[in-house]
């Protein structure tokens, strides 16, 4: 958990940077408004999803996927910090991680 990654001075750059990181963040909703970066959220979720169409096409765009996932990551960490929900979602997606180990560990067993 966090608190063990401080515990390790190896650790202190990757944990500064996050901080810094998260502090960009937290300015760029001050700075824009709850609004309006919901709204490039989801405009930021339709950018990575026409990429991801592209490649059915037979596109070869791995560079603007790349991107538009860490867009979508930037706006995911908005929208939790708008929604002050950050640790709720960190704990949902631990659940839904271990939901789908057991669906793929039952999967296998059906096999």
């Amino acid at each position: 958990d966090a608190l063990n990654l401080l515990a390790f001075p190896e650790n202190y750059e990757f944990v500064k940077e996050e901080n810094e990181q998260l502090q960009v963040v937290n300015n760029a909703i001050n700075h824009y408004g709850h609004f309006m970066q919901r709204l490039v959220a989801i405009e930021e979720m339709s950018e990575l999803t026409k990429e991801l169409v592209k490649t059915f096409r037979g596109e070869s765009n791995r560079e603007n996927i790349v991107e538009e996932i860490a867009d979508v990551e930037i706006m995911m960490q908005q929208l939790s910090l708008i929604y002050d929900c950050t640790f709720e979602v960190v704990e949902m997606r631990r659940k839904k991680i271990e939901r789908l180990k057991a669906r793929i560990e039952n999967a296998k067993k059906s096999e």
